[in-house]
């Protein structure tokens, strides 16, 4: 796709032969002297670490009540020194960026692959005879000798999914599909830590999962390694909502690719078969996602053959299909490749095919015994439309429509956020007078949007706009740049009125209208949004951008909503977790979106245990995400929008049940990201659908846990808002039920409870498609908070008859001290086992000093790193708190690392 990424690659170091260390005197046949002068790592470098300093002994962060304690005794690390030593401890291939801050840290990295591996000088060796040896080739790739592999482990399988019982436009479509590309984090690289956590809450962070088919992490370059898996912290995140995620193979001739760099991509075992497609798969299995995207752009605007042929990349695809279909194991055979090669089409003229390469790519598809053949789902290029697959599908049945994705640039046009007509990318389109386009939807196809970095884009222009209007506290600004992501990564799916309706509309790009031809194009769009959206409450934001104000944000003169707002889910359904048929049902959200500005348990009386200035991103702790973002409307206006400057949906982070944000009704938001409180007409009554279902039985019983900003819950009157589906007329129905029960939970928090079993008539007929709240407003301004939701089937709900869980056998395989301005401080590579996981929802680390202990961390694996911890007595005292989703008391089990 003719760009130029910064993402970086890793594979496997080994320790030099001894019998040629000592073959050469001319330089070192050592690294060692080269890793021990690196300088100490800035871990507040916006660039490189975190961008915030992290204070790991903030009193705001110190635990109150110490749980009971189990000591697990002192442990010796298995390898300690000022750096890592690459000889003794392989993490596999690393770029020098990368070298730079693992060797003097030690913290483990995401993953990413150089095919070929590294030369031994990136490792500092300068012998005249071994600089350039070559060590870490992906066929050496063995999480056994990798010491980071099993931090880039996945711990979520993919959860499955169907479509929502109902539509929440008459526009939506369930045969067409929507794949994102896109970058997965802020900094987009392999030396990013994701996989451990950042002390920052800002990051590159989807939370639309229930609109995305299929998510690639978009990553690598020719430079930084071409084949890069997603982050385990982010394939958790999708496949708690349902989402599969693919790595990313980029083959980029156009910016330095060359033949030698694919020597061991091409390399053949004694039969002619591919060692990389065994590669492939295994690395898919183990760290847990779910296929590949092979981006095939190795020989640029060069002939083909002058890098790679494609006709070898057919080879290895098909070989691909075949071991993936005929496999027996389930987590392999689930798997499958995405391709795209640059300029693709399947489009055909009177001479043929125009793009030879791509057809035959199209039947690189695995061929069963009763002749039916599974496709290999196929990326068009830029420009496509589905005009041009109309005789390709005719001439390949096995080809459906949704197999193919035409695509649009939203990284490049960020204009086209909460805007950009989708339909006119999904169907044939035609032009009727006076100017409004028409869709014969019998020729369609599936779509996908490239996005770069995506809404963060807008996040990072808030951040540098906050740093220079006065938020001296980095934390904030960070925060602010989070809320304003936020904002646009859900502009992006439910438009710019963050509300679906059937009468969107959005705005045209095509070959027949341009609608965006008034826009400035030498302004920036994201500055000229952010004037612009009244949710962004800060004052001084610039000057209004005329056309912007006219044309996209026009909700004042329009009935306080805007009249162009266009997202992918006003066209593409919404899909659920939350579903009965073929599996037991027990699941609950705290709506974590993975980070937060402070962390905040519950023990088992509902007393919260708060960490009140604590940065954070951690996304293995995602939840699962509301559905609708955001679906608030008047009871007596269903299908109409509210006025966006006085009412809609916002995470919230300073007002939080569980983990580091609950989900709000508010006015918006201030430049510290702090969510407003709603502007409400107590004449009317609000309906808030905050999560789609598919239930085919009523034996379930429901809670959500709201506060309605008064402690004593006299801001508004609340019920359930439940819609149910007749599946043939496809008709809902909602009401109002009052709540079986209602506690007051400390805090002002009130949880309310119903048996779904007062619904009647539930079948697989007449299902469950919504459940939401109903508010009923006594005041005019107040910001209402949901913070947690759990669904149950009571038959099968035994949780509070769980045993413990139990932490043995601590250990630590590596520890870097550094002397930082004047102290010793430790970073810290540690793990244990555990006997019970079921219902565990994370572990809590915490760290001892000075009698006291302190908040550092927070994972889901029995892995974890730590950094810039001060000993005491040539010790360093840790403990991991198993934190269940039921709030039951556990221990915390003391470990004392020597050191």
């Amino acid at each position: 796709m003719r760009k130029l990424w910064i993402c970086l690659s890793l594979t496997t170091i080994i320790t030099l032969p001894s019998m040629l260390l000592t073959s050469c005197s001319i330089g070192s046949v050592s690294g060692n002297q080269y890793l021990n002068s690196l300088p100490n790592f800035d871990w507040a470098s916006d660039e490189y670490g975190d961008g915030i300093a992290f204070n790991n002994i903030d009193q705001h962060n110190m635990l109150a009540n110490s749980p009971h304690q189990v000591p697990l005794g002192n442990i010796t690390p298995m390898h300690e020194g000022r750096y890592l030593d690459y000889s003794k401890f392989s993490t596999g291939f690393q770029w020098n960026q990368n070298i730079k801050k693992q060797a003097v840290t030690g913290v483990p990295l995401n993953k990413g692959f150089m095919p070929n591996g590294n030369y031994a000088q990136d490792f500092g060796v300068t012998s005249l005879a071994q600089r350039y040896l070559r060590l870490n080739s992906i066929l050496d790739w063995n999480p056994a000798t990798d010491y980071d592999a099993k931090y880039n482990r996945s711990v979520i399988p993919l959860q499955p999914r169907k479509y929502v019982a109902t539509y929440n436009s008459s526009e939506q479509n369930e045969n067409i599909k929507y794949n994102q590309l896109g970058f997965s984090s802020r900094k987009h690289r392999t030396f990013d830590n994701t996989i451990v956590g950042t002390k920052n809450p800002f990051e590159n962070t989807n939370l639309n999962w229930q609109y995305i088919n299929e998510y690639v992490n978009w990553s690598g370059s020719w430079f930084e390694g071409p084949i890069v898996p997603p982050p385990a912290d982010v394939i958790d995140a999708a496949h708690v909502n349902g989402t599969p995620i693919f790595g990313n193979v980029f083959l980029d001739g156009y910016h330095g690719l060359t033949r030698e760099m694919l020597k061991d991509f091409l390399a053949q075992n004694s039969d002619g078969s591919y060692k990389i497609v065994d590669i492939l798969i295994n690395l898919a299995k183990y760290n847990g996602f779910d296929g590949w995207f092979i981006n095939n752009e190795a020989n640029g605007a060069a002939p083909n053959g002058s890098i790679l042929d494609y006709n070898t990349m057919y080879e290895i695809i098909k070989e691909f299909n075949y071991k993936v279909a005929t496999a027996s194991d389930p987590n392999i055979k689930k798997l499958k490749v995405i391709y795209y090669r640059n300029d693709a089409t399947v489009s055909k003229g009177s001479h043929g095919y125009d793009d030879q390469e791509t057809i035959k790519m199209t039947t690189s598809g695995y061929q069963k015994p009763n002749g039916e053949i599974t496709p290999t789902e196929i990326q068009l290029n830029f420009g496509e439309i589905p005009d041009k697959t109309v005789d390709f599908l005719k001439d390949n049945p096995n080809y459906h429509p949704s197999d193919l994705h035409t695509m649009v640039d939203e990284g490049a046009n960020p204009k086209y956020f909460g805007t950009y007509n989708f339909r006119q990318l999904a169907y044939q389109e035609q032009l009727r007078p006076p100017g409004k386009p028409s869709y014969n939807k019998d020729v369609y196809t599936s779509f996908s949007t490239y996005l770069d970095a995506g809404a963060g884009t807008f996040g990072t222009d808030a951040y540098n706009w906050a740093k220079a209007n006065g938020v001296n506290n980095p934390i904030r600004a960070y925060l602010f740049a989070t809320q304003v992501t936020n904002l646009f990564n859900t502009i992006q799916f439910s438009g710019t009125n963050t509300f679906i309706s059937s009468n969107d509309e959005g705005l045209q790009s095509n070959r027949f209208l341009n609608d965006y031809q008034g826009l400035n194009p030498s302004g920036s769009y994201q500055r000229a949004a952010f004037i612009s959206d009244p949710r962004i409450k800060a004052a001084n934001k610039g000057k209004v951008d005329p056309f912007v104000e006219q044309k996209i944000y026009d909700y004042q003169g329009h009935g306080g909503y805007n009249s162009s707002s266009y997202g992918i889910g006003s066209l593409v359904k919404e899909q659920t977790t939350l579903f009965d048929e073929d599996q037991i049902l027990n699941k609950q959200t705290n709506f974590s979106t993975g980070s937060g500005v402070q962390f905040v348990e519950r023990d088992q009386n509902g007393q919260p245990i708060v960490a009140n200035n604590y940065p954070w991103t951690n996304k293995r702790l995602t939840d699962i995400l509301p559905t609708y973002q955001w679906k608030i409307y008047d009871e007596s206006q269903r299908d109409k929008p509210l006025n966006i400057n006085a009412l809609s949906g916002f995470y919230d982070y300073d007002t939080v049940y569980q983990k580091g944000n609950s989900i709000a009704i508010g006015s918006g938001f201030n430049k510290n990201g702090e969510v407003l409180p709603a502007q409400w007409d107590n004449s009317k009554v609000y309906d808030w659908d905050i999560l789609g279902t598919n239930l085919i039985s009523n034996n379930h019983q429901v809670s959500f846990v709201y506060y309605d900003g008064s402690n004593n819950n006299t801001n508004a009157t609340v019920n359930f808002w439940v819609t149910t589906t007749d599946q043939q007329t496809m008709l809902p129905t909602s009401q109002s039920i009052t709540p079986d029960h209602s506690e007051k939970l400390p805090g002002g928090w009130v949880k309310i409870d119903l048996n779904l079993n007062k619904l009647s008539n539930i079948s697989s007929s007449n299902r469950i498609a919504k459940i939401g709240l109903q508010i009923k407003p006594q005041t005019d301004k107040f910001k209402f908070n949901v913070g947690q939701f759990t669904i149950t089937t009571p038959s099968t709900n035994n949780n509070n008859n769980n045993p413990p869980q139990e932490i043995k056998n601590p250990s630590a395989e590596y520890v870097i001290n550094r002397m930082v301005n004047n102290k010793e401080l430790y970073n810290i590579r540690f793990g244990w086992e555990s006997t019970y996981t079921t219902n565990l929802d994370y572990y809590a680390i915490y760290y001892l000093y000075e009698g006291k202990w302190y908040r550092i961390g927070e994972t889901t694996q029995n892995y974890y790193f730590v950094k810039d911890l001060q000993s005491t007595g040539h010790q360093i005292t840790l403990m991991i708190k198993p934190v269940l989703q039921n709030n039951l008391s556990q221990p915390g089990y003391v470990i004392n690392v020597n050191v």
